[in-house]
């Protein structure tokens, strides 16, 4: 991206400074992807450092019922 590309209104500055900064959104992301129809063979890139979605889910323990 060039600089004369980036947005020069204060709104827009102070909301990417919000989603960068550690303190405020910039430590961790969560993000939810549905698909449908998709090749499980592996996840997506993105996902490689995620624990595992169905024990954090508490989808792998034994059905109470």
């Amino acid at each position: 991206m060039l600089r004369d590309d980036l947005p020069e209104d204060a709104k827009t500055k102070r909301a990417l400074q919000t989603l960068l900064h550690p303190e405020l959104l910039g430590r961790s992301f969560q993000v939810l992807a549905l698909a449908k129809d998709v090749d499980l063979a592996g996840p997506f890139a993105g996902f490689k450092f995620a624990r595992e979605p169905r024990s954090t889910l508490g989808l792998d323990r034994p059905n109470p019922c």
